[in-house]
């Protein structure tokens, strides 16, 4: 699936989506399954549903936005986002991650090695 030139709206559907947004800001939904969503040029959103997704938000600052899970989540090393019972995800050039607010998110480095650092914006 491919976006436009301009603010696209794209929406994936249960099973395993490939996505482009291409230029301008874009709001993605990959839905269920295994998807792989690319931001691509502009300030993107993904929204992470269930399933293992690999999101790229490329160039621009890109969010991922877990809100609409209803689920808490965990940041490990290495860009690797735990849904728990929803699956694992994968970032890549994203700049903000959103999760749903009053639940037990966590950053865990426990597994990174020596010289780990975490930057927080709250």
């Amino acid at each position: 699936m491919f976006g436009f030139g301009g603010n696209d709206i794209l929406l994936g559907n249960d099973g395993h989506d490939v996505m482009f947004g291409g230029f301008g800001d874009d709001r993605m939904f990959g839905g269920r399954g295994n998807d792989f969503v690319f931001g691509d040029f502009g300030n993107d959103t993904i929204f992470g549903d269930s399933g293992n997704d690999v999101l790229f938000g490329d160039a621009g600052k890109d969010t991922v936005n877990y809100s609409t899970l209803d689920t808490a989540i965990t940041l490990l090393p290495r860009g690797i986002v735990d849904k728990g019972s929803f699956g694992r995800d994968e970032l890549v050039d994203v700049e903000k991650i959103v999760a749903t607010s009053g639940k037990a998110n966590t950053i865990d480095t426990s597994s990174a090695g020596s010289g780990a650092s975490v930057n927080v914006n709250l």
